[in-house]
């Protein structure tokens, strides 16, 4: 009945229990990883015992969060209708001058976040035992949002057998639970009621978010414009989708709630036995296990829009299962005193299945009996909604990876590798799989000639991978429908064009870089380049209004497909120096460069009928904004209503001054709609880091500036804030009597100034012109600024004692955007780079404190 929400598995882990992370880039790391791999893989070690005494390590740290800049509101200027008799006012605040106190800034507090770990670790040569607990507890920066982590890490590394066999098991045991994860859009969210209050109404009365109805004989949303009793404060009646987008925020907070609890187990086995001194056979197995619980309240009152008249209840149970094993044969061994070889060959199996059920009330009737008792039981059988889906996908692979090198000076690495998925059944690849590989040249030049004395190292490397990938499980062939206990036999959700059939990806990366390192490893830099095209892609679109239906007479909402061909292109270059090297006194620079250019040379494989050169993604509103991959464009790219325009350039308004959206009067408008057109990309045209470290004594210092520059985003938020009277922006027009742009009316004459009411309600909104609502998405932010400190200390049981001072995300240099541009709606490909009503980022400042004994 709601959006459900949840977290990630990477931040289930415990950060002290990391031992180191690498990162393996280029679609070469498919080989031993797989198609996930495609992208390149995030490598994180864990840590595990370590022979010696027993070693007990403490970590305790308090880090304090707030936001990182304000949404630029106005609050001089009040309701444009105020509330009379029968009617609350009106919600866009038009109207005189009231100066109304910020209750904005007030509603946001102080997040925190404690986390306290301690970990111990010993052995022996042979047997080493490496033990951790973990607690986090966060509070988020809006009121009620909280989450509390448990951690439990064993792991045991044991030697056998004079040494020639080695067990590595680890079991790790999450606790997660989440209480009102923060949404963003227009719906159940706490920021939309907050911003668009009325100026001059009194918030602060509206904090008491719910009071006692006689009528409804229980507590109800007290709400300037959704009060149930409203007869007896207005002499009116009550309107239960007046505000579908603007509740009372408390009443979403506490009346509208939602609980996730995560318990997760991953465990995995690892036994390595030397049959030689060169040959090496593991094997490796593991599961991890997860069990999702979301339960989702909405007391009556709440927007019948978002859920039933007497309230609503959701429940969500899910668990994902993964089982990974595979077989490995490792050798290492010199062919000749010149030549070595080492290799392994391997087969795996990728096992996952995800069991879900979702039961809740549909958004209509009375939903439940008795209003505001939360059970599955107190649904009316009319408004009772249940939802299981069961996948299973499974992987099978074969492997070889060999590297060859020549007196240790140059190396050629290769791979192949052959994937059977089961989401390609019944395609033509079913029995045989799909085969990628990958090849290397690497010449470490430093070592292969006499260099001249700056130069200390330098190597140059070339390579090429062709990797396969998959796609969604039964996405290949979905069942005909599904059957939906209200309304019998329903339209499936996604499936192929008809006619057609899925292909697995076939992604294909060139790649060649040098690094260098001069005098004395103080200078060093690392250039690459890289070129990769994804042939294939696979993508869900909407399908187009009158698809082809199937032998049941449904036809599916959402088509998946292999889009033709997207490229990406780019450089990247790491610079480091070294200006200070003394024996107290330590000072490196280093710097990052990125830049990627993404092309859709095309979106249509030869087994795909589409005619058109363009695919929807998706849309906002009455298409304010809209989402489209296109040939010749790029991903990501962002599209919606313009500004109509004369020969000179000027914007074309009517009489009173209000905007005319643009029209494309070619016989082929670039989507197929003549009213939008491409307003910009969020993707920067480069990013730029600089990261200083600074070691003097007992103390470093680390401070890290990055950018992201150029690329256009979307303010959802701000075309809102504009319609309704609410933004910053609008009461500096009516501050300087109105708008000034370069605006002609119908006739070509210079329209000059324009009432601000007037500019902003027909510019702003989701039926607004997107193109005014486009930013610069340049940043440039102070990301990180640390201080650490090792205490010396005289007691012989203590290894180590530090303390450390932590800033995150503490200011921005420039930042052009009414919000941060890394900030997006969703995760979903069509909202990146626009913002609707999210949360702002934080800035966080902390403090920990690190000791071993």
């Amino acid at each position: 009945m709601w959006g459900w929400t949840g977290g990630d598995g990477i931040s289930n882990l415990n950060p002290e229990d990391i031992e180191s992370l690498s990162v393996l880039k280029g679609a070469s790391a498919a080989a031993l990883y797989g198609s996930a791999a495609s992208n390149g893989v995030i490598l994180i070690t864990t840590k595990k015992g370590r022979a010696g005494k027993m070693r007990v390590d403490i970590t305790s740290s308090l880090t304090l969060d707030s936001r990182m800049y304000k949404t630029p509101l106005q609050f001089q200027y009040g309701q444009t209708t105020p509330p009379s008799k029968g009617n609350p006012g009106s919600l866009d605040s038009w109207g005189g001058a009231v100066n109304s106190a910020d209750f904005v800034n007030p509603f946001f507090q102080t997040g925190t976040t404690n986390f306290n770990s301690i970990a111990l670790s010993g052995g022996t040569d042979r047997s080493q035992t490496y033990l951790s607990y973990s607690f986090t507890d966060n509070g988020g920066i809006i009121p009620t949002v909280s989450l509390a982590k448990h951690n439990i890490n064993f792991r045991q590394t044991t030697k056998y057998f004079d040494d020639r066999l080695t067990s590595d098991i680890n079991v790790l045991l999450i606790n997660e639970k989440a209480h009102n994860r923060p949404p963003s859009g227009l719906y159940d969210n706490p920021l939309t009621g907050l911003y668009m209050f009325p100026r001059g109404l009194n918030f602060n009365q509206y904090k008491q978010y719910s009071v006692y109805s006689p009528l409804r004989n229980t507590g109800i949303q007290n709400w300037w414009d959704a009060n149930y009793d409203s007869t007896q404060v207005y002499g009116g009646s009550w309107n239960s989708s007046n505000s579908a987008n603007e509740q009372n925020p408390y009443w979403i907070l506490n009346r509208t709630t939602t609980d996730n609890t995560v318990n997760r187990i991953y465990s995995n086995i690892s036994l390595n036995y030397k049959l030689t001194s060169w040959l090496n056979i593991q094997a490796r197995g593991n599961i991890d296990k997860s069990f999702n619980t979301i339960n989702q309240k909405a007391y009556a009152t709440t927007s019948t829009v978002l859920t039933a008249n007497n309230g609503g209840f959701g429940l969500l149970n899910a668990t994902n299962t993964q089982y990974y094993s595979d077989l490995l044969l490792t050798a290492n061994h010199k062919l000749t005193p010149d030549l070595g070889l080492n290799a392994t060959l391997g087969a795996a199996i990728n096992d996952q299945t995800v069991d879900q059920t979702v039961y809740g009330t549909k958004n209509s009737g009375d939903g439940l009996r008795l209003a505001n008792i939360f059970s599955l039981n107190n649904i009316l059988p009319e408004a009772y909604g249940v939802n299981q889906t069961f996948t299973h996908k499974q992987v099978q692979s074969a492997f070889l990876t060999a590297q060859l090198n020549l007196k240790e000076f140059l190396y050629l690495d290769l791979s192949g590798r052959n994937d059977w998925s089961s989401s390609m059944a019944f395609t033509p690849v079913e029995s045989r799989g799909f085969f990628y590989w990958s090849a290397g040249l690497t010449a470490v030049l430093s070592d292969m000639f006499v260099m001249p004395e700056p130069i200390t190292a330098g190597k140059v490397r070339v390579s090429y991978a062709k990797v396969g990938n998959d796609a969604d499980a039964y996405a290949s062939n979905p069942p005909e429908f599904t059957i939906d206990n209200q309304n019998g036999l329903v339209t499936n959700g996604t499936g192929p064009e008809p006619g057609t059939y899925l292909k697995p990806e076939d992604n294909r990366s060139f790649e060649v870089g040098t690094a260098w390192r001069f005098l004395h490893d103080r200078l060093g830099f690392d250039f690459t380049y890289y070129l990769n095209n994804n042939f294939r892609q696979y993508i869900t679109v909407t399908a187009p209004a009158g698809a082809q239906e199937n032998q049941y007479g449904y036809s599916y909402s959402t088509w998946a497909l292999n889009a033709g061909n997207i490229r990406n292109q780019g450089v990247e270059l790491s610079v480091d120096i070294t200006p200070v090297k003394q024996r107290n006194v330590t000072w490196t620079s280093t710097f990052n460069y990125a830049y990627n250019k993404n092309l859709i040379v095309s979106i249509s494989d030869p087994s795909v009928k589409s005619s058109t050169d363009y695919q929807t993604l998706t849309g906002i509103g009455n298409l304010l904004y809209a989402s489209y991959i296109k040939q010749g464009g790029q991903w990501g790219d962002i599209y919606g209503r313009f500004f109509q325009r004369d020969a000179s350039g000027a914007i074309v308004v009517d009489a009173n001054g209000n905007a005319i959206k643009g029209s494309d009067t070619s016989a082929n408008p670039p989507v197929g709609d003549p009213s939008l057109k491409k307003l910009g990309n969020p993707q920067p045209r480069f990013t730029l880091g600089w990261n200083n470290s600074v070691t003097v004594g007992r103390f470093i210092f680390n401070v890290l500036v990055d950018g992201r520059f150029g690329g256009k985003v979307m303010s959802v938020t701000q075309a809102y804030l504009d319609l309704e009277g609410d933004s910053k922006a609008s009461a500096d027009a009516r501050g300087k009597g109105g708008v000034n742009v370069n605006a002609d009316n119908q006739s070509g004459a210079k329209f000059g100034t324009i009432n601000a009411q007037t500019w902003y309600t027909s510019v702003g909104g989701t039926n607004g012109i997107g193109e005014y609502y486009m930013y610069d998405a340049t940043a440039i932010r102070l990301r990180e600024a640390s201080v650490v400190y090792s205490i010396p200390t005289k007691a012989k049981w203590v290894k180590g004692l530090s303390v450390s001072v932590i800033g995150k995300n503490l200011f921005f240099f420039q930042k052009k955007a009414p919000f941060d541009p890394e900030i997006s709606s969703a995760t979903n490909n069509g909202l990146q780079g626009v913002d609707t009503f999210g949360l702002p980022s934080t800035r966080g400042a902390g403090a920990s404190v690190k000791l071993a004994f």
